[in-house]
């Protein structure tokens, strides 16, 4: 009996050990992911504090891509670009990205107060470190 029990611990030693070694080989876990959340959550806090201030709707509801991109540069610290749709299509021109790894953050907005013109803007980040 005392031989099965030092078997069967070997065993629980052995199973623990390989468990051990498996998990810390794969030294390069994806962490790009939690980073490209990060970006995406830099983007929706920008469009908050702009949109705290009346920058962000001025900007958009005036179709002003590059004064828009100069207010969330201090925020965004990747390569991005700005365009902005109305209800059918965009307002502004697409690019053409030069990376196949793209995160995109759209905030809504639906006009001013005189009027109800609905546009979205997204913010399109590649680039990642």
């Amino acid at each position: 009996m005392k031989a099965q029990i030092r078997t069967l611990e070997a065993v629980i030693a052995v199973t623990i050990l390989i468990g051990t070694l498996i998990a810390f080989s794969h030294k390069n876990r994806p962490m790009h992911k939690l980073s490209i959340l990060g970006y995406k959550l830099d983007a929706y806090n920008a469009f908050r504090l702009l949109e705290e201030t009346g920058q962000l709707r001025e900007n958009v509801m005036n179709n002003n891509v590059k004064e828009l991109e100069e207010s969330l540069k201090p925020f965004i610290k990747c390569n991005f670009d700005v365009i902005i749709f109305n209800e059918t299509t965009n307002v502004t021109i697409i690019p053409k990205f030069v990376s196949n790894e793209i995160v995109t953050a759209c905030y809504y907005i639906a006009g001013n107060l005189d009027e109800y013109s609905p546009k979205k803007v997204c913010v399109y980040m590649w680039g990642f470190e």
